[in-house]
Order: structure tokens, then sequence, then C-alpha cells
């Protein structure tokens, strides 16, 4: 059963989110990082934190500079003791150099390989004092140079929390507008190290890959673009390039793209993947196939093929098929949220509409704010004459989205039914 109480403060509210508005500002403004803490199942979801010790100073700085390890000093306590007013410049670039080997030691990297952001809520509370310790800084000294490597760090926390924030507790406003205020500052961190560096390529490619989860292509293949001419040789790079070329639709360009890299690139599950995507898109689904297969073949389990493949044998009717390829992903991932839509949409095919709707429970338990789910749901129990449940559904898909047309048009058949 999905909550209809704040698990916060038990104020009562819709089932599409668990926690309040009040409530999840209030959390995010005590710990603006606060999302991204590792969690446990054992516990309320918005309080599932693993709650470690004090983070300690593993290295500290000489006053002429040279590095010492100072051991048992809390991290959080130096931040806090940090008087910015009476600073001048040279306190200014070492305060922001000291920051930045904070952020270093306690496994903020440069690259953004998010399965190694593993951090604790007391971890998250120093990287937000750090951080806003880090704006009165800015204000202070606006303009006077900075550190690139923090500024990167930075960014890589914020759009680490962009896509955390990306969670059905929230409720579906605050989600939205907090998802776009972590956008905005993570492009605005990724600009300020770019600017300093001269186009730094690490600053440059997780900017685009950022975009690329924003489905803002575009602007994403402008950034894997800019990362590639400033010097950066990673193949993820060139084929991340090629996914925003077929995102915007220019096949033959990405076609082109992806033949110059074919030598370098075979081995790579993501090259025969992109290749699968483009002759899907030209309605080439048997040649797709194939693709997909030679993805599998290089990475049995890479689930973007996985995926794709199931959505193809499923539209192609292949029902059988694309079952056993649905349940391969939930035994990799039982919250795969495509999978628990795919499984779905297959047995509705059946007109199976009591699985499909256990398959739609177990969607929206995970994220009740996805639309599809409630109105995929409205219409099953239509088609099983449970017409009070069915305008429920759609009343729900309403409050995801007030202008969905099959959710307005199918509430209102339903309504008919029942007067």
């Amino acid at each position: 059963m999905m909550a209809e109480q704040c698990i916060k403060c038990q104020k009562k509210i819709e089932e599409i989110y668990s926690v309040c508005r009040d409530c999840g500002e209030r959390f995010l403004s005590d710990n603006i990082f606060g999302m991204i803490a590792s969690p446990l199942i054992t516990s309320p979801p918005i309080d599932r934190y693993r709650e470690d010790s004090e983070p300690l100073l593993a290295i500290g700085e000489r006053p002429d500079g040279e590095l010492i390890y100072q051991s048992k000093e809390r991290v959080l306590e130096e931040l806090s003791s940090i008087d910015i007013k009476d600073m001048d410049e040279d306190d200014h670039e070492h305060m922001e150099r000291r920051m930045n080997v904070i952020l270093a030691e306690m496994g903020v990297p440069k690259g953004i390989d998010f399965e190694r952001y593993l951090f604790s809520k007391a971890e998250t509370r120093v990287f937000s004092e750090l951080f806003y310790k880090l704006e009165e800084l800015e204000q202070k000294f606006l303009g006077q140079g900075g550190n690139a490597s923090l500024y990167l760090r930075v960014a890589n926390l914020f759009y680490y929390s962009y896509q955390k924030a990306d969670t059905g507790l929230l409720h579906p406003d605050f989600r939205e507008e907090i998802k776009k205020d972590y956008l905005e500052k993570s492009e605005g961190y990724y600009q300020l190290s770019s600017d300093i560096e001269g186009n730094s390529i690490h600053a440059l490619r997780n900017r685009a890959y950022l975009l690329l989860d924003a489905d803002r292509y575009e602007k994403a293949k402008e950034y894997f673009q800019k990362a590639i001419f400033s010097g950066d040789d990673d193949l993820k790079t060139k084929l991340g390039g090629v996914e925003a070329s077929i995102k915007m639709g220019e096949l033959d360009e990405a076609k082109e793209e992806l033949e110059q890299l074919k030598d370098e690139a075979e081995a790579d599950p993501r090259f025969w993947f992109l290749k699968g995507e483009i002759v899907s898109k030209e309605d080439r689904w048997g040649r797709a196939i194939q693709y997909y297969d030679e993805a599998l073949e290089d990475q049995k389990d890479f689930l973007p093929a996985m995926l794709a493949k199931a959505e193809l044998l499923r539209e192609r009717g292949w029902s059988d098929d694309a079952e056993v390829m649905y349940n391969s992903i939930l035994r990799l991932d039982e919250e795969d949220l495509d999978a628990l839509k795919g499984m779905a949409d297959v047995l509705i095919q059946e007109e199976k509409y009591e699985e499909a709707i256990g398959w739609l429970d177990e969607l929206l338990a995970i994220d009740p704010q996805k639309k599809y789910g409630w109105l995929k749901k409205a219409e099953s129990l239509r088609e099983l004459e449970k017409y009070d449940e069915a305008v429920k559904s759609y009343e729900n898909a309403l409050k995801i989205d007030s202008d969905l047309e099959p959710a307005i048009e199918g509430k209102k058949s339903v309504k008919e039914k029942i007067d």
C-alpha cells in the first residue's frame, strides 16, 4: 500500500507521494545534499540513512602549503570554524584549495561513476556546510579566480543530487522544482570550472552527460563535441555524442560517426546498442535485434540492449520471448521501472488484466508519480468492470498531469458507465 500520510509528520497527503512539501523542504534546507546519502531499508525512506561517525580529516596542511597527515580532527568542526569576513585574497585561494582536498579525501572524484558515490548522512552534512561556506567565499571575492577542481567536484555532487531527487517520495511540484535547482547549480559550477581551467575536459564531459540525462540533447551534443575538440579521447565521450545525435533524429550523422569509431569501438557493447537504436528508428526491427544481440554477446547483462530487445519483441507480438527478457532484467534489478512497465504491457496485450495490475502496482510502489502506470491500471480496471477503482486511478494520473487526454476521456467514459 502507498502512504496517504506523510511519513515524517503523519499529515494527510495524496497517495502519489510520501513526504509532504513542508517536510521535504525542511529536510533539504537542513542538508542540501541529503538525498544522496546511502540508504538502508530498515526505517522510513526519508530517514533511512546510515549514521556513520563524524567524518575525520585524513590530510592536513601546513601554513607553507606542505601537506601532512592530521588525523582525528572533525571536518565539520573545521568548516564551521571558518570566518570569511576577515579573509584576504591569499586566504581565499588557500581555503578553496583546502576545500578541494577535503572533497577528494571524502571520496568525491572528478568523474561521474556514480556507483562509487557512497556517502553517509554525516558526510553529506559536511558537503552542505562546505557548499554554504563556498557560497560566502564567492560573494566576498566575486570574480577573483577560483579552484577549477573544487568547482568540478561540487558540480558532480549537484549532478548526483539531480538524479537522486527524481523520486516519488517528494510532492510532484517540489520534485520538479528541486530537480531544476540541482540541474542549474550543477551546470553553473561546471561552467565555473571550465572558465578557470580553459575548457576542462572533465567539466565538459560531465556536463554533456548531465544534459543528456535531462533530455536536452542538442546542448548535450554541443558539450560532447567541445570535450572532444578540447582533447577528450575517451570512447565513452564519443559514443555519448552519437547517442545525442540519435536522440535528435540525426540518424545519417550518427551512422557516419559510428562508422568512424568502428575499429576502436567494436568491442564495446554500447557501439552495437547504438547501431541497434539507429536501425530500430528506421523500422528495421530484425537487424536491430541482431545488433542488440551483438551488444549482449560483449556483455550479457547490458541493460540498455536487454530493454530495447524486449520492447521490440513485445511490439512484434512475441510475448513469450519478451516476457523472458523482462524477467531476466528484473533478476538483475527488481526495481527496473521499464521492465515492470514492459511486463504489464505484455499482459495487457494478452488481456490478462489482473496480472498486469499486479506489475503496475509494483511499479507504482517504487514511483507513484508514473502517470503511465495509473493510466494503464485504470484501463485494466475498466476492462474488469471495476469502475470505481478505475476512476480513482484516472484521477491519480490527472493529479500528475492535468492535461493527460487519455485520462480525461477515460474518466469521463467510466463515470458515464457508473451513472
